[in-house]
């Protein structure tokens, strides 16, 4: 992230602003954990995590929508071996799902929740004492490449992650599996900034990511950091989704 932090430094310099050194996290917690302390002013991150943030302090506001890997939006597959008797997300109770890690938004926390939504426990392998009627196991390969090997090779019954992910699948394992369901789309990426800010300030950070995007270096150096492509203002449609995300997370 050096270049690009430098580069963003260097157009907020000319508007006046002096950017603070860059803090890279671990976890979700580590994030919240700063923001309780007033310790960061904004940041880039997944769509669950901003509105965790967003839930616990609602100053905290994503401002602009990112795309990382060529995709502005993307959605969750799940997807079972070509000879599988499971034909929908109805027929899962007791199947085991493989998810990539606890860190993936698309590859375990939203599929998660959507299987939540349709009624089932969702509970780790192996830490089970007394099984509810209608569950599933989960487990953790770590990649997606993983996630669709252990399907494929009958370790785990189940598999999901973003269809872009399903995409870039080699074709001789791609054709062994089909997909039997999907989740409503999000924003591939989000960036957030504390509301407390005076409005000048904010309206001159949110320029200057929107101008780093009309440079070739500077525009090569964010895709270096994160992937991103393309950064864009939030569409009143964008807004509406992230409410309703907002609303099936967390209830407001």
């Amino acid at each position: 992230m050096t270049d690009f932090h430098r580069r963003l430094g260097q157009h907020l310099a000319a508007a006046g602003i002096s950017l603070a050194p860059l803090l890279v996290v671990d976890s979700i917690d580590q994030l919240k954990g700063l923001v309780r302390r007033h310790e960061v002013d904004a940041f880039f991150e997944s769509m669950f995590a901003t509105l965790d943030v967003s839930h616990l302090d609602d100053a905290w506001q994503p401002q602009l929508l990112m795309w990382r890997q060529g995709q502005r939006n993307y959605h969750s597959v799940f997807f079972v071996r070509n000879d599988s008797t499971i034909t929908s997300l109805d027929d899962l109770s007791g199947k085991t799902v493989v998810f990539e890690s606890a860190r993936s938004t698309s590859a375990f926390h939203l599929p998660r929740l959507m299987l939540e939504q349709k009624g089932y426990q969702v509970l780790p392998d192996g830490q089970i004492s007394r099984l509810p009627s209608r569950y599933v196991n989960y487990r953790f390969a770590e990649s997606e490449i993983n996630q669709a090997y252990w399907v494929d090779r009958q370790r785990a019954d189940v598999g999901a992650f973003n269809d872009g992910d399903w995409q870039r699948l080699p074709e001789s394992l791609r054709e062994h599996l089909r997909i039997i369901g999907h989740t409503s789309p999000v924003p591939r990426w989000l960036f957030s900034l504390d509301t407390r800010l005076p409005a000048e300030m904010q309206a001159a950070v949110n320029r200057s990511l929107l101008q780093l995007m009309k440079n070739e270096d500077d525009r090569k150096s964010l895709q270096e950091a994160s992937g991103v492509t393309q950064i864009e203002p939030l569409t009143a449609a964008d807004r509406n989704n992230l409410a309703q995300w907002m609303e099936a997370l967390h209830g407001q």
